[in-house]
């Protein structure tokens, strides 16, 4: 029959009382003969001290270890704060520029109706016409704001085109440069008087100047007003190119418009002029 795995209790008295027994021998065999208790001190101390200083250091380096883990853990999650903040702070920063620079382009619109005296409504592009052929922008204003077909359309810089169709939020405006557009203009300078008419491109023509008129490079070239459409006076371009006087009845001109009409963010939509609001006054 097998022993049982565990001993029994008479068994366990006895080892205990052996035990107690074998630690009275050994304390009076030491008081006895200290140095031999001094030999065996020394050799347990060799064969415990080296031990123990490899459990301190390993429980040290394993400290070590694991506040590094953290700090690192810290730096790392601030670091990401850190960076989810600069993202925050540019976003912010590149708002604030375009609500300024917004800001300038308006209060420039808003000049111009001052000292042009005219009365208007400012709107912004919210489209290009995306066919090659015509060249016209939607604006956000409408009937509802008084923008009505046949009024014209200025920016900052000079002209920019004329309202062709208007709903009640919404118009289209025929840019400068369209086949279609025409403009009466003069030569500021010598007043010498033509129709500018779109190429399609990003240049003008200005058409039925008369050979024999004085028109050079860099001349300014203004609205005349004798098309009932456009103030007289607003800047429409330079002359960017003249062929020189012959035997032709008309001379030929290329302007360069003042307005980049591919950059067009906001436009002022002329709605009436304030001389003829005091001559409707007097009729009255």
């Amino acid at each position: 029959m097998s022993q049982p795995y565990f001993q029994s209790p008479i068994r366990m008295a006895l080892n205990s009382v052996a035990l107690f027994f074998l630690g009275l021998l050994l304390s009076a065999f030491s008081s006895k003969h200290p140095e031999m208790a001094e030999l065996g001190h020394r050799v347990i101390s060799e064969v415990v001290t080296p031990i123990q200083s490899l459990v301190g250091f390993a429980d040290r380096s394993t400290s070590h270890i694991w506040t590094s883990y953290v700090s690192l853990v810290g730096v790392k999650q601030e670091n990401d704060e850190l960076k989810n903040r600069l993202v925050t702070l540019e976003a912010e920063n590149s708002r604030l520029l375009e609500f300024e620079s917004e800001n300038v382009r308006l209060r420039k619109l808003m000049s111009l109706s001052t000292d042009l005296e005219i009365h208007g409504v400012v709107a912004n592009v919210i489209g290009y016409d995306p066919s090659t052929w015509v060249k016209s922008i939607s604006i956000d204003k409408g009937t509802e704001d008084g923008v009505v077909k046949g009024q014209s359309v200025i920016e900052g810089k000079g002209v920019v085109g004329q309202i062709i169709n208007s709903s009640r939020h919404s118009a289209k405006i025929l840019l400068l440069n369209d086949h279609a557009s025409a403009v009466d203009a003069i030569i500021q300078r010598t007043r010498a008087r033509g129709v500018i008419e779109g190429s399609g491109v990003s240049l003008a023509r200005m058409n039925y100047v008369l050979e024999r008129e004085d028109v050079r490079i860099g001349d300014r070239v203004i609205t005349s007003g004798f098309d009932q459409v456009f103030p007289k006076g607003l800047f429409i371009g330079v002359v960017s190119d003249v062929d020189p006087p012959s035997r032709r009845l008309f001379r030929r001109i290329e302007v360069e418009p003042a307005v980049d009409f591919l950059k067009l963010e906001n436009v002022f939509v002329i709605t009436s002029i304030k001389n003829e609001i005091a001559e409707a006054k007097g009729d009255s």
